[in-house]
Order: C-alpha cells, then sequence, then structure tokens
C-alpha cells in the first residue's frame, strides 16, 4: 500500500523541508514558508500513515537471525552497523515517532 520509494521521498522531504523553510521565512516570503510547513505536514501524515500500516503487519527481519550473527554484524562498520540494525528492528516506530514530532512542529508554526 505504501511504496518504499514514495515512503524514502515523504521521509527525507520531512527531515528536509526546514531547510527552505527557514530560507523564507527569513526573507519574509509569509506564503513560500506556509506552503513549505503544509508540505512537510503532508509528509508527515504520510509517513505516520506509513508507519501504522507497517506496524499492524510488521514481522521482524531480524527474528530469525541468531544473535551471535548480529553481533558480528553490529560490531563492522565502525560501530555504525548497530544503530542501522536498531532502526531497521523498530521502523515503524521510528516513522510513527518522528513523522509525529516533525508534523506537531509543523503544525505549532503553521498556527502562529
Amino acid at each position: 500500500m505504501f511504496p518504499a520509494q514514495y515512503i524514502a521521498v515523504a521521509f527525507i522531504a520531512m527531515m528536509l523541508i526546514v531547510f527552505p523553510f527557514t530560507f523564507f521565512d527569513k526573507r519574509g516570503f509569509v506564503t513560500l514558508s506556509k506552503t513549505m510547513l503544509i508540505v512537510g505536514l503532508i509528509c508527515s501524515i504520510y509517513c505516520i500513515a506509513a508507519g501504522l500500516s507497517m506496524a499492524v503487519g510488521w514481522e521482524d527481519p531480524l527474528s530469525q537471525a541468531n544473535p551471535e550473527e548480529l553481533a558480528s554484524v553490529s560490531s563492522k562498520g565502525g560501530g555504525k552497523a548497530g544503530l542501522y540494525i536498531l532502526i531497521m528492528k523498530f521502523w515503524p516506530y521510528f516513522l510513527i515517532g518522528t513523522g509525529g514530532w516533525f508534523g506537531w512542529q509543523n503544525y505549532q508554526l503553521l498556527k502562529d
């Protein structure tokens, strides 16, 4: 229902929409800054919906992995692999949390 490419675009746009918003806001372009907030809010809602959809039928991709394999993989890559494994394990909840936080921030700024 939610293709991975759309989720990736919405997630990245949700995170990076702050930069054009601050650019337009500093220069007094109210309409463009509010448009950026609305786009960010739409991306946040999409990420929340995608996260909820994945959480309902979520099957942990690492449930069949051996703990020794996970430990050896997480120690490689300068210690960053453990963070990737953790994010992959909790990806739907991470999407819901970040989408909710960025959506709340966009909503608060849009109210003003």
